[in-house]
């Protein structure tokens, strides 16, 4: 069974500027730059994602300081 790798935003950025890179010289043909295409909209869907969650983390976490803060007050 394989392993499920763990989401990588920045490998992720930097497949997502290989892919523009790849489109932007034109060197595919329609079917190679549709697959860069679906790739690409993977990509930003599922950075999206974690980008939403992180943003969730860091809110829970200035909360939690926040409230430590008026505790000591």
């Amino acid at each position: 069974m394989a392993k499920k790798q763990k989401f990588n935003i920045e490998k992720s950025l930097e497949d997502l500027n290989q892919i523009v890179k790849k489109m932007e010289h034109n060197n595919g043909t329609l079917e190679d730059n549709l697959n860069y295409y679906e790739r690409g909209i993977k990509l930003i869907n599922k950075s999206q994602k974690e980008l939403k969650i992180a943003k969730q983390k860091v809110t829970i976490l200035n909360q939690q300081a926040d409230d430590e803060m008026e505790l000591k007050d």
